[in-house]
């Protein structure tokens, strides 16, 4: 199974998620247009130290909204 990283910004709601050796982890606010202000925040919660592949992480999901 795939270690995946995913990050949705396509809506009012900034949301990203990894799911990793069958455990799954997210985080999810609405922030409306400021989204750059806390994504990267919440991929530092998630992945401590910032090395996807140290992390296991073999992909990436994004949504690509309007």
């Amino acid at each position: 199974m795939s270690n995946i990283l995913a990050i949705d910004t396509s809506t009012e709601a900034c949301s990203v998620a990894v799911y990793s050796d069958g455990h799954y982890s997210e985080l999810h606010e609405v922030v409306p247009r400021q989204h750059n202000q806390r994504v990267f925040s919440m991929l530092r919660e998630l992945l401590p130290d910032g090395d996807l592949r140290a992390q296991g992480i073999d992909s990436t999901a994004y949504a690509n909204g309007p």
